[in-house]
């Protein structure tokens, strides 16, 4: 039984030194989320809330990293990077409805666009 526990562990401990760490996901999603905040995020509620949890869970991955356990950094700097994507898209929508309320207002006063 010893053997087999011993086994299983060394198994188990080869898996996790073999996953390397996520440094290029992790600096990918921590330039998204900063990306997202230049974009406006911070403006924009539902934004805002995207961009904290990507930051949160940047942190989250950099301390897995430090743990060791890269597959879960992995993980979890890949949701960062979601969360960072879906900000600045929200942030990109509510640019372009600006946009297009202020074409809107113009072409109701015959006022020339501003670009």
């Amino acid at each position: 039984m010893g053997k087999h526990l011993l086994g299983t562990l060394i198994v188990m401990l080869a898996g996790c030194v073999s996953y390397p760490p996520p440094s290029e996901t992790l600096t990918n999603s921590t330039a998204a989320a900063r990306g997202a905040e230049e974009a406006g995020a911070q403006q924009i509620p539902a934004a805002a809330l995207h961009v904290q949890l990507a930051d949160e869970q940047n942190a989250a991955a950099r301390r897995l990293m430090e743990q060791g356990d890269n597959r879960e950094a992995d993980f979890m700097a890949q949701r960062a990077q979601s969360d960072a994507d879906m900000a600045l898209a929200l942030a990109h929508q509510q640019a372009a409805e600006t946009r297009a309320n202020q074409a809107r207002a113009a072409a109701q006063t015959g006022a020339p666009q501003a670009h």
